[in-house]
């Protein structure tokens, strides 16, 4: 086994508390703006709107043996049944920066199985949020303003 190992599993009651207790400051910011939600209820929200077979909890363990720890949980929401639009989302703990290279990896592999499922990927993204724009972009996303 190579580490860090990068695992995903559908996301258990602690790790929708652990991620809600410590989102990336970004993150935080970016729900108030977007959602005007506090923290565990955007995240229990996002969980409940999205699609089973997209919804995961990314972990890595950085040795044999040592504890996961939580780096995101992300998923899809379809607007309803007959949609053609998905929405992916993702949020992440500061310890998602230490590897963003290798979840980008996996996040396109991810966007490719959203694409089979609906034609349309679209989300609102708080444009101070530079450095996610600039990692959707590198993933081949379009990311326009709404506004100015």
């Amino acid at each position: 086994m190579v580490f860090p190992f990068i695992s995903k599993a559908f996301p258990a009651e602690q790790d929708i508390l652990d991620l809600a207790a410590n989102l990336r400051p970004a993150d935080s910011a970016e729900l108030l703006a977007v959602c005007d939600l506090a923290p565990l209820a955007a995240v229990r929200e996002s969980v409940r709107l999205s699609d089973p077979e997209f919804l995961f909890a990314a972990h890595v363990s950085v040795k044999a043996g040592a504890e996961r720890r939580l780096l995101c949980i992300g998923g899809a929401a379809c607007v309803s049944a007959t949609a053609s639009v998905g929405v992916p989302w993702l949020l992440a703990t500061p310890l998602l920066d230490r590897y963003a290279k290798r979840l980008t990896l996996e996040a396109r592999g991810e966007l490719g199985r959203m694409l089979l499922r609906w034609p349309i990927l679209s989300n609102l993204i708080d444009a101070r949020q530079t450095a996610t724009i600039r990692w959707l972009e590198g993933l081949g996303l379009r990311c326009g303003r709404l506004w100015r």
